[in-house]
């Protein structure tokens, strides 16, 4: 991802706030809450696709979140 050294700092500066921790709690709630979601469907087939498609978004939540993290972390190593 090519972010430069002032967008890096933004987001260590976003992660940094404590406004953000509602953001957190949401995602902690978020990922709760697709964990739980039923994964059985009308036969074998659904059941597969609903699996895949609630791991799927568990994924990309987590993958989202660490990308986050790893950007502000490069803006911390910037200042």
């Amino acid at each position: 991802m090519i972010l430069n050294k002032s967008q890096k700092q933004a987001i260590k500066s976003l992660l940094n706030d404590s406004r953000f921790d509602v953001i957190l709690k949401l995602y902690e709630e978020t990922l709760d809450k697709w964990g739980k979601e039923s994964g059985v469907g009308f036969n074998e087939f659904d059941t597969l696709k609903l699996t895949f498609i609630r791991e799927g978004k568990i994924i990309g939540l987590r993958g989202f979140f660490e990308l986050l993290d790893s950007q502000g972390l490069e803006g911390a190593d910037e200042q």
